[in-house]
């Protein structure tokens, strides 16, 4: 038995290719009774659009690439998988589809397995890179074979595509807030320090730290509840600190279990702040404070960027944005 075409498909139906194209793409301009007919026979003889071939045709996939760093194998955390869903809402919104793929700033060319190679093969039409470090080779490729791309975080490069938090700013905030709240003595933990977002925060963190003249500790490369959980017992070997600041709110757990074994309470003895509003931090006991990221305005501001961009429409030249930031004040401060 052969694969059937549009062709059959059209033959079945009495209608013509046209309309069975256009029941396949969606299109407002077929009758209800024939768009019912028409997908009634695609799914009882099982046709498949050959989507490759309408790409080349269309030279468009509708396609586009999430690339995630793997994160020393660690991948992602809440937030990460939080902006993934609110990616797949806004694509789906602009009727693209979404392949995530691990990916490395550093190596990718190497990598086989990397989903890097479908753009290089033309079978996606962009890309979103959801974590940028030093020196990112992707972009570098990207803007010379002009392959549209949306990057969420800051870099220097100037010819880059991006939209991200105000992350010095964040870090500035987040340390005036607690400040301001009466805490004097601040430990701020970051993530790897390989990534620009930790290094803007903890740079943002340490200019309001040493303005207001308090004591602070700034921690990278931790990355993981149990590595807060650690950090935290460490450094109240040497100080006892009001309030801890951590980079990554599902990390928060870990400064929780060690606050309760050192029989400290929260946030009468210790404040907790944390950056990320995941779903979890309501949940908390006492309930996380944080600084907000508000992943469904930073969701459509990326997929608006990446399909102008693919489809070269000009509606906003600026390659630039910046996602405000804002404190949301629960229990834990």
């Amino acid at each position: 038995m052969h694969q059937l075409t549009m062709k059959d498909i059209a033959k079945i139906c009495n209608v013509s290719i046209k309309t069975v194209s256009r029941v396949i793409n969606n299109s407002n301009e077929v009758k209800q009774e024939t768009r019912e007919i028409v997908l009634k026979a695609i799914q009882e003889h099982g046709y498949q659009a050959n989507l490759m071939a309408r790409g080349l045709k269309n030279k468009k996939t509708n396609t586009i690439i999430v690339f995630i760093d793997n994160h020393k194998e660690k991948y992602w955390g809440i937030w990460h998988t939080k902006m993934l869903s609110c990616l797949f809402k806004e694509a789906k919104r602009k009727k693209l589809k979404i392949v995530v793929s691990p990916s490395s700033a550093h190596g990718h060319l190497d990598d086989e397995t990397d989903g890097f190679h479908l753009l290089t093969s033309k079978m996606a039409d962009g890309a979103i890179i959801l974590d940028n470090a030093e020196n990112d080779i992707r972009l570098d490729f990207f803007g010379k074979r002009k392959i549209p791309y949306v990057l969420i975080g800051q870099t220097n490069d100037k010819s880059a595509t991006w939209v991200d938090l105000d992350n010095y700013n964040a870090g500035k905030v987040g340390c005036e807030y607690l400040i301001n709240k009466g805490y004097k003595k601040i430990a701020f933990m970051v993530g790897q320090d390989q990534f620009h977002v930790n290094q803007l925060r903890a740079n943002g963190f340490e200019d309001m730290a040493n303005e207001r003249k308090i004591d602070y500790n700034i921690s990278f490369n931790i990355d993981s509840v149990e590595g807060v959980y650690k950090n935290t017992l460490e450094m109240f070997k040497d100080m006892k600190y009001d309030a801890i600041f951590i980079s990554g709110s599902e990390r928060a757990l870990g400064a929780y279990r060690a606050i309760f074994e050192l029989n400290y309470k929260i946030p009468e003895d210790v404040a907790v702040l944390g950056i990320d509003n995941i779903e979890q931090c309501k949940y908390m006991y006492p309930s996380l404070s944080v600084l907000d990221q508000q992943c469904e305005v930073f969701a459509k501001k990326i997929i608006n960027m990446l399909y102008n961009s693919i489809n070269k429409i000009e509606d906003s030249p600026q390659k630039q944005l910046f996602i405000e930031n804002r404190i949301i004040e629960r229990e834990s401060t």
